[in-house]
């Protein structure tokens, strides 16, 4: 009963259209073109369940790939994500929102991305979209070696923890308003043999501890 419409489509090559034979010729669509595929979506899936259980249909706008016009995307991501935002009229038919967020190259890794995600949710909320629901439907790290493996495993708890206190803690970010609320956050990728073991909580599982081995320290902060 929840559903994401798209995903990063401001990336350059994520999207195909019908060429008469198959979905094979590239296309860059425009915020106003992605919302009103949204809102042609949303509205025929709140109109074929009506029934399901549970009821209520969640129907997300998509995940923009967060960043600058550049590395791929031909348009900033919190651009994006503000002019789809903004093409939608009757603001009452944004079910919520799937956000991705990733951790930087650096050493900061937990502030980049908590950084990104505050970024975007200050979009969403200077709409005043601030009571919609909020997935990550991507966070990760990549991790090529052990020495980012072990960096990785400490972020992965470390930003949990770090979620956890923001969705329980209020005031700060905004005057007067209390932190919007994130309902999950799913880790990319689980499974090990798919073309991203590097960045994969399987493949990683070393038998270690929490702060050097990711799948441990997923574990960890599942017992929070």
């Amino acid at each position: 009963h929840i559903w994401v419409i798209g995903n990063e489509v401001n990336l350059t090559d994520e999207n195909h259209r019908w060429s008469g034979t198959a979905y094979n010729i590239t296309w860059n669509p425009t915020p106003a073109e992605y919302a009103a595929t949204y809102l042609a979506c949303r509205d025929k899936i709140h109109e074929v369940t009506p029934n399901t259980n549970p009821a209520t249909q969640i129907v997300l706008m998509q995940p923009t790939s967060p960043g600058n016009a550049e590395g791929g995307r031909f348009m900033d991501g919190n651009e994006f994500l503000a002019r789809q935002i903004e093409a939608i009229a009757n603001k009452s038919k944004i079910d919520g929102f799937c956000l991705h967020s990733y951790a930087g190259g650096g050493d900061e890794l937990r502030e980049d991305f908590l950084d990104s995600l505050r970024e975007q949710l200050m979009v969403i909320d200077a709409y005043g979209l601030g009571d919609r629901p909020v997935y990550i439907g991507e966070w990760n790290h990549h991790m090529p070696n052990p020495t980012e493996t072990q960096k990785g495993a400490r972020f992965l708890h470390t930003a949990l923890a770090a979620l956890h206190a923001w969705n329980t803690g209020s005031g700060g970010q905004w005057p007067g308003l209390g932190n919007h609320n994130v309902v999950a956050a799913t880790w990319f990728v689980y499974p090990s043999g798919f073309g991203w073991d590097d960045y994969s909580l399987q493949a990683k599982k070393s038998g270690g501890t929490q702060d050097t081995d990711p799948w441990q320290a997923f574990n960890y902060a599942c017992g929070f």
